[in-house]
């Protein structure tokens, strides 16, 4: 670090509590998680990033440890709590806010995205809605959306606007050939006719 032109030492630790949430380091922590936690280290990494300062009222924290994570193996011990932990904070954000931001990132761990995914409807909508703004979603995830579709008697898709939701996102898979969406497609105004039928019954 420079100051007045002098080279001034700063501990690894110190400068990584100065910047951990300074948005020009992110891709610089990205590369650092990776190459410690390749080290054994990167347990240490995520304990440090864990440690005061926190950003406990927006989402900066948030996303370092997902953009980090995504350097880190599966193996990586702390992972499977800061993916709870990110798929609390995603439940908290559907809830009040009404939105999933972190949802729309492709770093979002896939984990805690299908284990979001199983909640309530109005979760489920707002996470949907999210996921649409992504043009790569992880193979669990799909499938699941793709199971309720196909299921035409599935208590998950009983709101219309989340049916239509679930179709948006496959729809923007590019991964996803037409004849399955289509075949969706009339599915689901099958099923619309089928419920309009049995209301007027």
């Amino acid at each position: 670090m420079f100051t007045t032109g002098k080279c001034q030492k700063i501990e690894a630790i110190e400068f990584l509590r100065r910047h951990k949430y300074t948005a020009r380091y992110d891709v610089f922590w990205r590369f650092v998680a990776g190459l410690l936690d390749v080290e054994g280290k990167g347990e240490e990494f995520f304990t440090a990033i864990e440690d005061k300062p926190r950003d406990l009222l927006g989402p900066t924290y948030q996303r370092l440890v997902m953009h980090c994570l995504s350097e880190a193996s599966a193996e990586m011990p702390l992972r499977s709590s800061l993916e709870t932990s990110l798929k609390e904070w995603l439940l908290f954000e559907c809830k009040f806010t009404r939105q999933a931001r972190l949802a729309s990132e492709v770093e979002f761990p896939e984990r805690a995205l299908f284990d979001a995914l199983q909640e309530e409807s109005d979760v489920k909508m707002a996470i949907l809605e999210s996921l649409a703004k992504r043009l790569t979603l992880p193979s669990h995830s799909v499938n699941l959306i793709l199971s309720w579709l196909e299921d035409g008697e599935s208590t998950v898709l009983k709101r219309e606007s989340v049916r239509s939701a679930a179709l948006k996102v496959l729809k923007a898979q590019p991964s996803l050939s037409d004849e399955p969406l289509t075949a969706l497609s009339l599915l689901l105004d099958s099923n619309k006719r089928d419920r309009a039928d049995k209301r007027r019954a």
